[in-house]
Formats: C-alpha cells, sequence, structure tokens
C-alpha cells in the first residue's frame, strides 16, 4: 500500500494509545495511523497536509555533519513542497512537482511561496498538544 499521506514519528504514540484503546491525551500531537491502515484509509484532503521537520545538533558546528534546522513538508492535491531553515539562516525550497529530486532550490525564484512556507512553518514551530494534530 502506497499512500500520499504525511506521516512522522510523532504519530507512534497516538497510533499505540489507539490501538490500546486508550484516549490521546491532549498534549500529544501526533494522529493515530490506525485509519490509513485500515481497507479504506482517509481521503488525503482529511489528513494533514503539512509537517514541521526538525533536526538539532548542538554539538560543535565545526565537527556537525549536519545543521540544525527547521523545516515544512506539505503533501496535498495541490502541493508537494519543501522549505527548510538552516541555522546558518540558510533557506531552501524545492517543488516536487518541478523538481523531484531536490536538485536545486528555487528559494530566491519563489519568494511568495517561501514566505508562506516560512510562515506556516513558524507557527507549527510554536504549536503544542492537539491543536497540531
Amino acid at each position: 500500500m502506497n499512500l500520499p499521506h504525511l506521516v512522522a514519528n510523532i504519530d507512534l504514540p497516538a497510533t499505540i494509545l489507539d490501538w490500546a484503546r486508550i484516549p490521546t491525551p491532549a498534549a500529544i500531537e501526533g494522529r493515530s495511523l490506525a485509519p490509513l491502515l485500515a481497507p479504506a484509509a482517509p481521503a488525503q484532503s482529511a489528513w494533514r497536509s503539512d509537517l514541521l521537520i526538525e533536526y538539532w545538533d548542538d554539538t560543535n558546528p565545526a565537527t556537525t555533519l549536519m545543521p540544525t534546522y527547521q523545516g515544512l513538508r506539505v503533501e496535498s492535491a495541490t502541493e508537494s513542497a519543501l522549505y527548510v531553515l538552516h541555522d546558518t539562516q540558510e533557506e531552501e525550497f524545492y517543488d516536487f512537482k518541478l523538481d523531484p529530486y531536490q536538485m536545486e532550490s528555487s528559494v530566491g525564484s519563489r519568494p511568495q511561496d517561501v514566505g508562506r512556507y516560512a510562515a506556516r512553518m513558524r507557527t507549527l514551530a510554536g504549536c503544542r498538544g492537539a491543536s497540531c494534530r
């Protein structure tokens, strides 16, 4: 089964609780993956269309192979994209419909999209609990 729905490791606690028939506490930000595993998965439009991604590394920047970053992954019927802001303030933007292999960042040529994605990323970064689902 190959579904276009965005899922992440934050969905695992909600899924386990769902399978155990335990109500999901308000502090849990993920969603149960159980509906996606059902014979009739929900429509993509009924699922989340974006997802905050983060990588934090506070070790020595001179020896770190991958810099700290925050990003936004978007997947919907009309959009398939990734926006990333590194702690160095370098930005990346990839439209997977035009550049599926992320060969060239289009951050300079798509300022409106970059601004919209950056704003949404900041909103999700400040989100806590059930309202983030």
